[in-house]
């Protein structure tokens, strides 16, 4: 991922750089940063913020008029519900986790992230103060909720007494967001779901995958994962957490043991898909997902896969 930002630039604030970078997981120095957004003559370029999807999605409000007249005072107002100044706070994470083959567009990840912490802001007063503690058996219990329909909204009330908050949010263009897990200002873990594919599967796996990084990876504010769940290439280099991670999301959706012996592993076929998911009292759709994702057959059960529309189940999201 690029960041549009002037080496000279960078140099004027902090002259001790020597070398920059301006990959993915760098590490800015923020008071080069906090100088820049004070002075009048900063070259960090605004226009690659995408305001009009912003606008579209109802997170800012604001005219076409305004967006070309006044884009700095209006991603400032979008940043302030934050401790941090502007995306200073967040160019200067040290740590970006990123779970995908494509070139994540950095101004619309910071600006999606930005928006999930402000709304986990909000919600933060209805979690557990004095939280349960998240383990391999607390996932399993949670994943029990995926035989409901309204399981998403369960499974977001009981987060909230393991002091997570899970925040439902569309992606913005050339992010490829199905997922991430973060850790708010006061050190709350806190989950945002996309629902880029308006999929029962997609909704659960990606839950329990974040669900996994909070456990076993996320330890403090200077990191973030972020994820796209698409199908990779053979040469994908997965790392550590990554297959940690869906190693757990699957087991506790369908444990190994019952899936390796179950005629939907071995036949693949509609009438197996019905028979697990009814014996595991599951949503057929995570059997369908399951089935389609191991043997790269993405075109198949588009019946199951797409029967049941997941996104109505928050309507507070501006989907279309």
């Amino acid at each position: 991922m690029k960041l549009h930002i002037k080496r000279d630039w960078i140099q004027k604030f902090d002259h001790k750089e020597k070398e920059v970078e301006y990959s993915a997981g760098t590490a800015l120095g923020k008071n080069f940063i906090l100088n820049a957004i004070e002075d009048p003559l900063y070259d960090f370029d605004w226009k690659y913020f995408p305001l009009q999807e912003m606008v579209k999605y109802g997170w800012i409000k604001a005219t076409s008029k305004e967006l070309r007249s006044q884009a700095v005072d209006i991603i400032k107002d979008f940043f302030s519900p934050l401790e941090s100044k502007l995306p200073a706070e967040a160019l200067c994470r040290s740590t970006f986790h990123e779970n995908s083959s494509r070139v994540m567009d950095k101004y619309a990840l910071f600006a999606w992230l930005t928006r999930i912490l402000v709304k986990a802001k909000d919600e933060s007063i209805n979690i557990n103060k004095d939280p349960k503690t998240l383990t391999k058996d607390s996932l399993c219990q949670l994943a029990q909720l995926r035989r409901y329909k309204d399981g998403p909204i369960k499974a977001k009330e009981q987060l909230a007494k393991y002091g997570i908050i899970l925040i439902v949010e569309r992606h913005l263009p050339k992010t490829y967001l199905d997922g991430a897990a973060v850790l708010s200002e006061e050190g709350i873990p806190v989950v945002g779901i996309t629902l880029r594919h308006n999929r029962v599967d997609n909704f659960w796996f990606t839950l329990q995958h974040e669900l996994v990084h909070v456990w076993k990876h996320l330890k403090n504010k200077d990191e973030s994962f972020v994820d796209d769940f698409d199908p990779k290439d053979a040469n994908y280099n997965y790392d550590r957490c990554e297959i940690e991670a869906n190693k757990y999301a699957k087991n506790a959706l369908i444990p190994k043991s019952i899936w390796r012996r179950s005629e939907a592993y071995t036949l693949h076929t509609t009438e197996a898909v019905l028979a697990l998911a009814d014996e595991l009292k599951i949503h057929p759709a995570i059997v369908a997902g399951r089935i389609r994702y191991e043997n790269k057959q993405y075109t198949n059960f588009k019946d199951i896969i797409y029967k049941d529309n997941i996104r109505i189940l928050f309507p507070d999201v501006i989907w279309e």
